[in-house]
Protein backbone atom coordinates (compact mmCIF):
# COMPACT_ATOMS: atom_id res chain seq x y z
CA UNK A 1 0.00 0.00 0.00
CA UNK A 2 0.99 3.48 -0.59
CA UNK A 3 0.77 6.17 1.96
CA UNK A 4 -2.44 6.87 0.96
CA UNK A 5 -3.91 3.53 1.41
CA UNK A 6 -4.17 2.40 -2.04
CA UNK A 7 -3.00 -0.78 -3.05
CA UNK A 8 0.01 -0.49 -5.28
CA UNK A 9 -0.39 -3.73 -7.85
CA UNK A 10 2.74 -6.14 -7.59
CA UNK A 11 4.82 -6.28 -10.36
CA UNK A 12 5.36 -9.95 -11.98
CA UNK A 13 7.95 -10.99 -14.08
CA UNK A 14 7.02 -14.45 -16.36
CA UNK A 15 11.13 -14.48 -17.67
CA UNK A 16 13.14 -16.35 -15.53
CA UNK A 17 13.94 -15.02 -12.45
CA UNK A 18 17.28 -14.79 -11.97
CA UNK A 19 17.77 -13.26 -15.61
CA UNK A 20 14.86 -10.72 -14.83
CA UNK A 21 17.18 -9.67 -11.81
CA UNK A 22 20.42 -9.40 -13.27
CA UNK A 23 18.69 -7.75 -16.27
CA UNK A 24 16.83 -5.19 -13.89
CA UNK A 25 19.98 -4.40 -12.21
CA UNK A 26 21.68 -3.59 -15.67
CA UNK A 27 18.20 -1.19 -16.52
CA UNK A 28 19.33 0.56 -13.15
CA UNK A 29 22.76 1.09 -14.04
CA UNK A 30 21.93 2.71 -17.42
CA UNK A 31 19.61 5.16 -15.40
CA UNK A 32 17.43 5.15 -18.79
CA UNK A 33 13.79 4.75 -19.51
CA UNK A 34 13.20 2.17 -22.03
CA UNK A 35 12.07 4.11 -24.45
CA UNK A 36 15.56 6.25 -24.25
CA UNK A 37 17.17 2.71 -24.82
CA UNK A 38 14.89 1.96 -27.66
CA UNK A 39 15.34 5.34 -29.18
CA UNK A 40 19.43 4.87 -28.50
CA UNK A 41 19.51 1.44 -30.12
CA UNK A 42 17.17 2.34 -32.97
CA UNK A 43 19.00 5.40 -34.14
CA UNK A 44 22.54 3.45 -33.23
CA UNK A 45 23.59 5.96 -30.30
CA UNK A 46 24.53 8.50 -31.75
CA UNK A 47 24.66 10.58 -28.72
CA UNK A 48 26.81 8.78 -27.17
CA UNK A 49 24.43 7.50 -24.37
CA UNK A 50 25.22 3.83 -23.78
CA UNK A 51 29.25 2.95 -23.53
CA UNK A 52 30.75 -0.76 -24.98
CA UNK A 53 30.53 -2.53 -21.72
CA UNK A 54 26.85 -1.38 -21.24
CA UNK A 55 26.27 -2.54 -24.77
CA UNK A 56 28.04 -5.98 -23.92
CA UNK A 57 25.76 -6.74 -20.78
CA UNK A 58 22.71 -6.23 -23.09
CA UNK A 59 23.65 -8.31 -25.90
CA UNK A 60 23.61 -10.85 -22.88
CA UNK A 61 19.76 -9.89 -22.41
CA UNK A 62 18.57 -9.93 -25.81
CA UNK A 63 14.82 -11.33 -25.65
CA UNK A 64 14.90 -15.10 -26.40
CA UNK A 65 11.63 -16.59 -28.29
CA UNK A 66 10.95 -18.50 -24.78
CA UNK A 67 10.91 -14.56 -23.19
CA UNK A 68 9.39 -13.02 -25.82
CA UNK A 69 6.76 -16.17 -25.64
CA UNK A 70 6.41 -15.90 -21.70
CA UNK A 71 6.02 -12.10 -21.70
CA UNK A 72 3.58 -12.19 -24.50
CA UNK A 73 1.15 -14.48 -23.20
CA UNK A 74 0.49 -12.12 -20.26
CA UNK A 75 -0.17 -8.97 -22.49
CA UNK A 76 -3.42 -8.34 -20.52
CA UNK A 77 -1.19 -7.94 -17.68
CA UNK A 78 1.29 -5.71 -18.90
CA UNK A 79 0.60 -2.96 -15.95
CA UNK A 80 2.11 -4.90 -13.49
CA UNK A 81 4.50 -6.66 -15.77
CA UNK A 82 8.21 -5.57 -14.03
CA UNK A 83 10.62 -3.20 -15.19
CA UNK A 84 12.24 -6.28 -16.85
CA UNK A 85 9.86 -7.77 -18.26
CA UNK A 86 8.87 -4.29 -19.97
CA UNK A 87 11.94 -3.65 -21.50
CA UNK A 88 12.03 -7.14 -22.86
CA UNK A 89 8.68 -6.86 -24.61
CA UNK A 90 9.98 -3.52 -25.60
CA UNK A 91 12.94 -4.83 -26.86
CA UNK A 92 11.20 -7.25 -28.91
CA UNK A 93 9.31 -4.98 -31.10
CA UNK A 94 12.93 -3.64 -32.39
CA UNK A 95 13.23 -5.55 -36.16
CA UNK A 96 16.78 -7.01 -36.31
CA UNK A 97 17.94 -6.01 -32.56
CA UNK A 98 20.34 -8.19 -31.79
CA UNK A 99 22.22 -7.53 -34.86
CA UNK A 100 22.08 -3.60 -34.14
CA UNK A 101 23.18 -4.24 -30.67
CA UNK A 102 26.07 -6.31 -32.35
CA UNK A 103 26.93 -3.72 -34.78
CA UNK A 104 26.53 -1.39 -32.31
CA UNK A 105 29.11 -2.68 -30.26
CA UNK A 106 31.41 -3.21 -33.26
CA UNK A 107 31.34 0.18 -33.98
CA UNK A 108 32.33 1.45 -30.38
CA UNK A 109 35.11 -1.05 -30.00
CA UNK A 110 36.31 -0.52 -33.87
CA UNK A 111 39.01 2.09 -32.71
CA UNK A 112 40.31 -0.31 -29.42
CA UNK A 113 40.59 -3.01 -31.91
CA UNK A 114 42.47 -1.05 -34.75
CA UNK A 115 44.56 0.59 -32.32
CA UNK A 116 45.53 -3.70 -31.33
CA UNK A 117 46.07 -4.94 -34.65
CA UNK A 118 47.72 -1.68 -36.38
CA UNK A 119 51.40 -3.24 -35.34
CA UNK A 120 50.71 -6.19 -37.14
CA UNK A 121 48.95 -4.45 -40.68
CA UNK A 122 51.79 -2.48 -40.62
CA UNK A 123 54.06 -5.10 -40.72
CA UNK A 124 52.77 -7.01 -43.21
CA UNK A 125 52.36 -4.40 -45.26
CA UNK A 126 56.07 -3.99 -44.71
CA UNK A 127 56.67 -7.53 -45.95
CA UNK A 128 54.71 -7.70 -49.00
CA UNK A 129 56.75 -4.08 -50.00
CA UNK A 130 59.74 -5.85 -48.78
CA UNK A 131 58.24 -9.04 -51.42
CA UNK A 132 57.78 -7.30 -53.92
CA UNK A 133 60.46 -5.18 -54.22
CA UNK A 134 63.15 -7.79 -53.73
CA UNK A 135 65.60 -8.31 -56.89
CA UNK A 136 67.07 -11.35 -54.82
CA UNK A 137 63.64 -13.12 -54.94
CA UNK A 138 62.79 -12.30 -58.17
CA UNK A 139 65.73 -13.79 -59.25
CA UNK A 140 65.89 -16.81 -57.18
CA UNK A 141 62.20 -17.31 -58.72
CA UNK A 142 63.36 -16.80 -62.29
CA UNK A 143 65.52 -19.74 -61.61
CA UNK A 144 63.08 -21.81 -60.31
CA UNK A 145 61.25 -21.01 -62.90
CA UNK A 146 64.01 -21.87 -65.79
CA UNK A 147 64.85 -25.04 -63.78
CA UNK A 148 61.22 -25.95 -63.60
CA UNK A 149 61.31 -25.55 -67.65
CA UNK A 150 64.09 -27.42 -68.24
CA UNK A 151 63.26 -30.46 -66.17
CA UNK A 152 59.85 -30.60 -67.98
CA UNK A 153 61.15 -29.76 -71.81
CA UNK A 154 59.54 -32.34 -73.98
CA UNK A 155 56.23 -32.63 -71.70
CA UNK A 156 55.26 -29.26 -69.91
CA UNK A 157 58.13 -27.10 -70.36
CA UNK A 158 58.47 -23.25 -71.59
CA UNK A 159 55.64 -22.42 -68.04
CA UNK A 160 55.42 -18.67 -68.14
CA UNK A 161 54.81 -19.32 -64.44
CA UNK A 162 54.18 -21.79 -61.46
CA UNK A 163 52.21 -22.04 -58.84
CA UNK A 164 54.11 -20.50 -55.11
CA UNK A 165 52.64 -24.02 -53.42
CA UNK A 166 55.00 -26.20 -56.17
CA UNK A 167 58.18 -24.32 -54.49
CA UNK A 168 57.52 -27.00 -51.50
CA UNK A 169 58.04 -29.85 -54.08
CA UNK A 170 60.96 -28.91 -54.70
CA UNK A 171 62.91 -30.56 -51.41
CA UNK A 172 61.37 -33.30 -53.13
CA UNK A 173 63.13 -33.43 -56.58
CA UNK A 174 66.18 -35.55 -56.91
CA UNK A 175 68.78 -35.38 -59.16
CA UNK A 176 70.17 -38.58 -61.24
CA UNK A 177 73.63 -38.80 -62.22
CA UNK A 178 74.92 -40.98 -64.86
Amino acid sequence: EDKRGNKIPKEKTFIATHRAQNLSILLTRLKMTNEQIRHTIITMDKENRIGKDMVEQLLKFVPGEDDIAAVEEHLEEVDTFSRADKFMLEMSHIKHYKERLQTLHFIKTFNERMTDIRPSIEDITASCNELTMSSKLRRMLEVVLAFGNYMNRGNRGNAYGFKLSSLNKMVDTKATTE
